[in-house]
């Protein structure tokens, strides 16, 4: 966690993890804008600059009526969201085993994301979500 200082006495709290465990790979998972005493940050406040997306929830496997003898492999799907993180589209664009892909877009559009910010904005985009079977 680190903590920064804003103007008017405000501070920031990042939260992150370092992904290859070596120091040098530290991947924000959510950041917080914070207010002394009672009175919470204005709703236009930036809280963050730039942030990258985020995938917040993976959502169940479901089988997808797959059945015991389904084969193993990974789906690669694009994800379109929208400014709201709202899933618009999902498209595969690389799969090991097609058989996997309606299962692997199923579960992409019941998983829940957090897209980029850019500028202090949110911003609709597309990005790569790999489910693994």
């Amino acid at each position: 966690m680190t903590i920064e200082t804003l103007p008017g006495g405000d501070f920031r709290r990042t939260f992150a993890y370092d992904r290859g465990r070596s120091g040098a790979d530290w991947f924000a998972y959510s950041v917080e804008r914070c207010t002394p005493g009672t009175v919470p940050p204005a709703a236009d406040a930036c809280i963050a600059a730039r942030y990258p997306p985020t995938t917040l929830e993976v959502a169940p496997d479901m089988g997808w009526g797959l059945g015991p003898n389904a084969p193993n492999g990974t789906v690669r799907v694009l994800v379109s969201l929208d400014e709201a993180s709202r899933v618009t589209r999902v498209r595969v664009v690389s799969s090991t085993a097609p058989e996997l892909n309606i299962a692997a877009m199923e579960r992409t559009k019941r998983s829940r994301f957090r897209t980029a910010i850019v500028n202090c904005k949110p911003i609709a985009a597309d990005y790569i979500f790999t489910v693994d079977f």
